[in-house]
This record gives structure tokens, C-alpha cells and sequence, in this order.
């Protein structure tokens, strides 16, 4: 498909509700476009990138599938979704895009017109169609026979162009039912879409350029265009890069205006208040019709701190009912939404299984209702100590969350693993090893790994405390080690250890000092002596040196 006019402006961050039918089409589901070739505009880093940023940011890669079922039968959908596709199956879908995704374990779709498979400009063939699909990675869907724009041509010849297809898939992917169907070049009518239902699809996806809300048609779903976009640009243009803000520990909100939150019966109204979260909330009638539900497969199961926020006011229910669906059952919990506003008030801790979605429910029969948000907050147990490892993708910095959140004393290690940087930028109480894995781990305040017991610096990998002026203060009792690099000044106190391995001695913060190499454990003095000439030629022209101040 080849990519239509733009016609809208929208943007996924923080938006206003428009009621309609009295309950607000807030939730948003994006979706994106590619097309795998270089004359379209795809250059791998781009895509690459555009993957990376939303592995980063915790987004979710669902199917057509899943989205029909949220759109139509109020379906549980992932945290943050968003759907991928590329049309017109070039090779390159094949020998590029799908290694990458399946690499991140993303999905995306193959819109793919049948009687061009294995021809003309190098196309996947049916034999690398059906190995994507069958591996639930890049999933194959209509997209014509021939790649027509169907408003130019005879019902008739619509309705093989849309059978044909169908029947071709079925054929040659090994029975796979198509559901989901493509315009060529964005070109669709009144009798297209009359076709396409006749033939059995399910939805139609246009080039025009938005957001899927529960009231987008069905057969006019929207998508913006990936394909030519460096990451700056595409989040500039999609809006994915205004994200909201984070909580205030680790884990992940449901606001009302995500894919999330469903309400349920009449006078649901999207208000604005300074106490709600992002700005705004729902506020409905209580009544045994109404409720708002908050539902989503999180990006991991255990015990969770659940909480609730709302904008108070004086006519808000004394008794709002939050139940919980957890792992053992339904809990209901009641709170009183006249005060406490614009706080995340603890529902409790509860248990949530793998693969079970997180859902609470919100209802009331008198007063008025502030469905606002609601935070699940991971909580440490005996059985499953939240060990956190961190897999940060090239050019990608995570800044002060490491992932997930503050590193608090639940969490037994830290390890860094992946190419890219980590950027620790707020104190942490974590109080096991930190073992530096591969990629970069910077620090910026001293607080960030200070209770850390010990830090180890793999091969390859660095650690870098250049950006603490004054240095790194080595707190007594722990251990730097490793044979990887450290690049800044580290400083020894009083009752700190100078331990095998460490080879952190050098210039201040800001003196641009490379990084040194850290050797393998073997005894102070030996250590000392393999480090004396790289570090003595690197500060004695600066005038500095390591300090031991014991």
C-alpha cells in the first residue's frame, strides 16, 4: 500500500475525551506503517530504532486479532498497545524486519497482495510467508490480488480482488483464515467496504493518519506512516514520544484514558482537575449500571501494592467500591472519594498469576464517582525477590527508573546486560551486588549505587562516574571489581576497601580522562603496579591523582 494524505493531526499524549453515547471514546490504540523497501523510505536503523524506543518504554506489539476483540467484545489488552504493519511483503520483511522482531519478541502484520508473492520487485515467497506467520511473528493478512485501487474498477472485479485474496492465503499459508484487510493505496468506498464484509473480514486499514478509539469504524481503522523516519521525527509526527508521567516508585499506572479503562453506563463526563492524574479524570453517577474497569496484561505477574487515585469534591461517593480480581479471587475494597484527592491511596497487596490480567472495577450506587487511575506497584516477597535485570538496547538511555522504577531495598541485585547505557540519576536503596553485565552504567549522584554491596565490571563493560564532581566516594565495605573499565575519579575513605581487581584510581569528573582498564582479582599490590603507568600517563598532566584517604 502506498501511503495516502495525511488528514489529521492527532496526537496520543495527553488528550481530551469526546463523549459519545454517553461514555467517552478516550482510549487510544496507535498503529503504524512500513513498507520493506529502501524506494518507500525504509532504512533498517530507522526501524531498528523505532523498535528499540518502544521495547524501551515498556509499549506492547498486539494483532488485529486482539485489537477486533478489545474494539468489539471489550477484550484485555497488553499495557500500552500499539500495532505494526507493513504492506506489500518485500523481501526485506523477510530477511530484516522479521529477525528484528522476533529478536524483541514483537509482532507486527503482512499485508500482502497474493499474485505478487515471489515476483517482480523481490518479494517474500509463499515458503517465507508461512514461516513468519506460523511463527506468530509477522502475520500474514489481505491486501489484494493485485494491488488495484479498488475505487477505480468494477464491483465485480472488487470482489475477486477481495475473495481472491482470501482464497489465496488459504491455499498457500497453510489454511490461515485472513480476517484483516489493506487498501491499496488507501483507496476504499462505501461498496469496498460492503465487499470486504460480504467476504467475511473483519476490519479494513486505511492510510489515513490517527489514533483507533472504541468508536473508530471498524473498516477505517488509521495508522501513521514509519517508513523515511529517523526516531526523532517518527515520535515528532506519531506523538508516541510524549509519554505520561511515570509513578512514583516502580510499576505501571492505567489511566482513564487508556486502552485500559472501559466505563459503563451513561453520564460518564472526561473533566479537567489539577488533582487528577495528567490533568484529567472521569467523573460519573454512581449507580448500579455504572463502573469503569481498568484491565491489562502487565508486563509481569507477582504481588502488587495496588492503588487509587480520584479528584475529590464534596458530592463524590462516601462508600466507592474498588474490587480486585487477583490470582485467589475477587476483593472489594471501599473508600470514601470526598477527600484524600490527588493521592495514590493503597488498596492492598494482592497476588496476580502469569498470563492473568490485572482488573479492577470501580463502582458506587450514590454519589458521584472520579475515576482518575490506578497503579500497580510490584511488591517484594520471600518467594520471588524482585531481582531486576536490565537489557538496554543500543543508543538507548533509560533515564533514573532503570527499567522499572527506583531500585528499592526489595530488590536483592542489579544487573545491567545489553549494549546500550543506563543512567542512574536519583538515590537507591538497594542493597545486593550490582554487576555491570555488558553496555555502560553511568551514575550521577553518588546515592544512586552507594548501598550496593559490591560492583562488578565485566569485560567490556564500563562504569562511569565522571559526571560526580569530586569523585566517586568508595562507602566502606564495598567492593569494585572485574576486569572491564571505570571511567572517572574514585575516591577510597576511611574503612573502605581497596579490593582485588579495582583499578578505579584517576583524574576528577570533567578532566576527560579515557577509561582504564579494570584486572582480573589478583592482590593489591599487583594490581596497583598494572594500573601505576596508564593511570600515572593519563593525570600527571592534569596534576591530579588517586587519593587514599585513609
Amino acid at each position: 500500500m502506498m501511503p495516502g494524505t495525511r488528514i489529521s493531526t492527532a496526537r496520543i499524549g495527553v488528550l481530551l475525551a469526546a463523549a459519545i453515547g454517553g461514555v467517552p471514546a478516550a482510549a487510544q490504540v496507535p498503529a503504524v506503517m512500513y513498507h520493506a523497501h529502501a524506494n518507500l523510505g525504509y532504512v533498517r536503523e530507522n526501524f531498528t530504532a523505532h523498535l528499540d524506543y518502544l521495547a524501551a518504554n515498556s509499549f506492547s506489539t498486539i494483532t488485529l486479532d486482539q485489537f477486533y476483540e478489545w474494539r468489539v467484545n471489550d477484550g484485555i489488552l497488553p499495557y500500552r498497545p500499539i500495532m505494526l504493519t507493513v504492506d506489500d511483503n518485500y523481501i526485506l520483511g523477510y530477511t530484516e524486519m522479521y529477525p528484528l522482531l522476533a529478536a524483541r519478541g514483537m509482532v507486527a502484520t503482512n499485508y500482502t497482495h497474493t499474485r505478487g508473492i515471489g515476483i517482480g520487485a523481490p518479494k517474500a515467497s509463499w515458503q517465507q510467508v508461512t514461516e513468519m506467520d506460523t511463527a506468530g511473528v509477522f502475520l500474514v493478512e489481505a491486501h489484494t490480488q493485485t494491488h488495484p485501487r479498488l475505487t477505480d474498477i468494477t464491483t465485480t472485479q472488487v470482489r475477486q480482488e477481495v475473495v481472491g485474496a482470501r482464497q489465496d492465503i488459504a491455499a498457500n499459508a497453510g489454511g490461515k483464515v485472513s480476517n484483516h484487510f489493506a487498501y491499496p493505496y488507501g483507496s476504499y468506498n462505501a461498496t469496498v467496504i460492503a465487499e470486504l464484509q460480504a467476504a467475511g473480514f473483519k476490519t479494513g486499514m486505511t492510510t489515513k493518519t490517527g489514533l483507533n478509539t472504541r468508536t473508530t469504524p471498524l473498516f477505517e481503522l488509521r495508522r501513521w506512516g514509519g517508513d523515511g523516519k529517523n526516531l526523532t521525527t517518527f515520535l515528532a509526527d506519531s506523538g508516541l514520544g510524549t509519554l505520561p508521567p511515570p509513578p512514583p516508585g516502580p510499576g505501571w499506572i492505567l489511566d482513564d484514558a487508556d486502552p485500559a479503562a472501559l466505563p459503563r453506563g451513561a453520564g460518564w463526563t472526561a473533566l479537567n482537575s489539577s488533582s487528577s492524574y495528567q490533568g484529567r479524570s472521569l467523573v460519573g453517577t454512581g449507580g448500579s449500571a455504572s463502573s469503569v474497569r481498568w484491565a491489562a496484561h502487565l508486563p509481569e505477574a507477582g504481588t502488587m501494592n495496588v492503588q487509587a487515585r480520584w479528584s475529590a469534591a464534596s458530592d463524590r461517593a462516601a462508600s466507592a467500591t474498588y474490587t480486585i480480581e487477583a490470582a485467589d479471587g475477587s476483593h472489594v475494597v471501599t473508600v470514601d472519594q470526598r477527600s484524600r484527592g490527588g493521592e495514590w491511596v493503597s488498596l492492598g497487596s494482592y497476588s496476580f498469576a502469569p498470563g492473568q490480567p490485572a482488573i479492577v472495577t470501580l463502582s458506587g450506587l450514590a454519589g458521584s464517582l472520579s475515576a482518575d487511575a490506578v497503579w500497580f506497584e510490584p511488591v517484594a516477597t520471600t518467594a520471588a525477590p524482585l531481582d531486576l535485570l536490565v537489557d538496554v538496547a543500543s543508543g538507548i538511555k533509560t533515564q533514573g527508573q532503570a527499567g522499572r522504577g527506583w531500585i528499592g531495598p526489595e530488590w536483592s541485585s542489579l544487573t545491567k546486560s545489553g549494549s546500550g547505557s543506563l543512567v542512574l540519576d536519583r538515590p537507591n536503596s538497594a542493597a545486593g551486588p550490582l554487576t555491570i553485565a555488558a553496555g555502560g552504567l553511568q551514575i550521577t549522584t553518588a546515592d544512586a549505587v552507594a548501598a550496593m554491596s559490591g560492583i562488578a565490571v565485566a569485560a567490556g563493560a564500563t562504569f562511569d562516574v565522571t559526571s560526580i564532581a569530586g569523585g566517586y566516594h568508595v562507602p566502606a565495605g564495598q567492593v569494585i571489581a572485574g576486569n572491564g573499565l571505570v571511567a572517572g575519579s574514585v575516591v577510597f575513605g576511611r574503612g573502605s576497601t581497596l579490593s582485588p581487581g579495582l583499578a578505579a584510581a584517576m583524574a576528577p569528573a570533567g578532566a576527560g580522562l579515557a577509561p582504564v582498564a579494570v584486572p582480573e582479582p589478583s592482590g593489591i599490590m599487583v594490581v596497583a603496579l598494572a594500573i601505576t603507568a596508564a593511570i600515572m600517563a593519563a593525570i600527571n598532566p592534569l596534576g591530579a591523582g588517586w587519593r587514599g584517604d585513609r
